[in-house]
């Protein structure tokens, strides 16, 4: 059983079939050999092609330098030699002489102990597979271009198979806690969350308010039932009224939620009052999903009234999520000014696309918006609109009666007959409204309820199309599918662009729709550590491995979450995680550099996550490059994407 020696010097090599190399299957023209005895088992590995020798040895040869990254790096020590070398950070041929690059200052003797990526090479390569059947062994194989201690696999999954796993999870976590209640006879007071002024926060610590447990409560609203306090009761939008808290983004989106009572039942586990005083609520916090302790002691007034959000009808779900929120960032005052798409992805786990209204650069196409809109109306998707365009005064949403710098939800959108009309069905957190339009008449009111049977008193108005894009500037629409799958994954940034990186390799069976979405561990939601997020996601097999062929995509974003929707066809892809903004920065510098990996999909994907060579993301850019800018500067400013620059230390 003698192998090839290359095969104890190169013990990374991926186990193939000459086939996936490109030779023939038969030994010879006319006739075949089989091993016969003990080795018969190895039958359909003994037909090998009848080349020359100088041809099968280039080919071999050829698969090798290409798929064993220790022979290749092998290569580059011995032609270092005698020959100019290339830096394997920064791609710079140096002189022969030269201990350093010349361009990135990088030693060579390091360099050459970094790991190259083998399955995917981006520049001046040869087809090597073009089979959709051998994308899963690629992809089993791929830690050869990774480093292997650091390299996991994953299966991602069910979304609804995950929910129930942490709510399994927390179920057991519930019933410790009660047990430990009652065996000491005591009620549950959370300690990390105090009942003190820093868990009100700096805008609230310096009022006289008190903490309350829910057994003391007074209803804040004067028509509900003297009946006993519940968590739910067949829960409505309209229930929900914002406090004194300025968080209407985390309102709105709870109203949103609302709409769908089993998603409620999702977040707030715990569904019954008990006398513990023990509830448990699932978040989505920097694309993990967490499971937050609150007690049953809340801020109110002197009077028993709860300060902040509340429900009617004597349901507490409100209050309890919103505790939860505050615990999670910190206080209640964290929770003071948001975007509504950051509580849908708390509550959903599922990123969100946007509609911008406001376009300083070209008019938009209302009927282009209106018609995503009505298909996301119709696909029963969560929507949300803010008024806080910069071309609109204070003075005209006044006239309106419209909150400006405000956040509402899209409950319907419906076009009339007869050219009478579009409208849009909104409702506002703060369950009042005084706005009127003078195209809604009662004959038109009367049509559009059949629609939707939204009540004004409920906060809930409709608005005409021309008058939602003069006052509005944004649209937010969450793409949570129940049905999907996911992977969640945390890493971090590279500090250096010489430093190896994060790389994501993913194998999809067949087309399907995807959300590659990637989340920044920000300390603070107000501490302004916002930064600029990127990916590159390619084919990693590809028929024509020339540049100019290449299916890459670049896609970077300011902010703290970076998201990007689309489908792709059956293969083998890579993402590259990266962020520009940690480049040069101090390595003693405390800086939070951990961000979460979110890929959601319509069909279940098998996935592999390692630390490549910083190689493979300057290749991958400057592929991006040669394919879509040759006018770079230009290309990108129509875009619009942000201008990225791949800079050495």
């Amino acid at each position: 059983q003698l192998r090839p020696l290359v095969y104890y010097i190169y013990q990374d090599l991926a186990p193939i079939k000459r086939t996936q190399i490109g030779l023939p299957e038969s030994l010879f023209r006319n006739r075949q050999e089989s091993i016969k005895g003990q080795y018969s088992k190895h039958e359909d590995e003994s037909l090998i092609p009848k080349f020359s020798d100088k041809q099968e040895v280039s080919k071999v040869y050829e698969w090798i330098y290409t798929n064993c990254p220790s022979f290749r790096r092998s290569c580059y020590v011995i032609t270092s030699i005698w020959s100019s070398w290339f830096c394997i950070a920064c791609i710079f041929e140096n002189k022969p002489t030269a201990e350093v690059c010349e361009m990135c200052k990088a030693k060579k003797s390091t360099l050459q102990n970094q790991p190259l990526s083998n399955n995917v090479t981006l520049i001046n390569s040869h087809s090597l597979i073009n089979t959709t059947q051998t994308d899963r062994l690629i992809l089993m194989n791929s830690t050869t271009s990774l480093n292997p201690s650091l390299t996991t696999t994953y299966m991602s999954m069910n979304i609804r198979d995950r929910r129930h796993k942490d709510e399994a999870e927390a179920e057991r976590k519930f019933r410790t806690i009660i047990e430990r209640c009652r065996r000491t006879n005591t009620h549950f007071v959370d300690d990390e969350f105090p009942h003190s002024p820093s868990s009100l926060g700096d805008s609230y610590s310096q009022n006289n308010f008190e903490w309350v447990r829910i057994s003391k409560f007074c209803s804040s609203f004067r028509n509900d039932d003297p009946t006993e306090w519940t968590v739910m009761s067949s829960p409505e939008p309209s229930d929900i009224e914002q406090g004194l808290l300025g968080n209407c983004w985390l309102v709105t989106a709870l109203s949103l939620i609302s709409e769908r009572p089993r998603m409620l039942q999702h977040i707030l586990l715990t569904q019954n009052i008990n006398d513990e005083g023990v509830y448990l609520v699932r978040l989505c916090h920097n694309g993990l999903w967490k499971t937050i302790i609150v007690d049953d002691s809340f801020p109110c007034y002197f009077d028993d009234m709860l300060l902040f959000s509340k429900a009617r009808r004597r349901q507490l779900y409100i209050p309890l999520i919103e505790k939860a929120c505050a615990k999670l960032f910190g206080s209640y005052s964290k929770l003071i000014s948001g975007q509504i798409e950051e509580g849908l992805q708390l509550f959903t786990g599922a990123p969100c696309d946007h509609i911008d209204l406001e376009n300083d650069d070209e008019p938009i196409d209302s009927d282009l918006v209106w018609a995503k809109l009505l298909s996301s109306c119709q696909a029963n998707l969560l929507i949300g609109a803010s008024t806080s365009r910069t071309d609109v005064n204070k003075d005209v949403y006044d006239q309106f009666k419209v909150h400006g710098n405000h956040a509402f939800s899209i409950l319907a959108a419906h076009a009339l007959d007869n050219d009478l009309g579009r409208f849009v069905l909104l409702r506002d957190p703060h369950a009042h409204s005084c706005y009127t339009d003078e195209r809604v008449t009662p004959e038109v009111l009367q049509i559009l309820r059949t629609v939707h049977k939204a009540h004004r008193s409920s906060g809930a108005f409709w608005m005409e199309w021309s008058k939602f894009l003069l006052l509005f500037s944004k649209i937010t629409i969450s793409t949570y599918v129940g049905s999907h799958f996911d992977i969640r994954e945390q890493a971090r940034f590279n500090r250096s662009p010489t430093d190896s990186i994060s790389v994501f390799y993913f194998h999809v069976p067949q087309t399907m729709l995807i959300n590659v979405s990637m989340l920044y561990h920000r300390r603070d939601r107000d501490s302004g550590e916002i930064l600029t997020q990127s990916f590159i996601l390619g084919n990693a097999v590809d028929e024509s491995m020339q540049t100019d062929e290449r299916n890459l995509i670049l896609h970077s974003q300011y902010g703290p979450c970076l998201a990007w929707f689309g489908s792709l066809r059956p293969g083998l892809y890579f993402i590259i995680p990266f962020s520009i903004s940690f480049w040069n920065k101090d390595d003693h510098e405390q800086i939070i550099d951990g961000f979460t990996l979110v890929i959601q999909s319509s069909v279940q994907i098998e996935g592999l996550l390692g630390d490549g060579s910083p190689t493979f993301l300057a290749d991958s850019l400057i592929a991006y490059l040669m394919k879509n800018c040759k006018e770079p500067a230009q290309r990108i400013k129509q875009k619009k994407r942000i201008r990225l620059q791949y800079q050495s230390d």
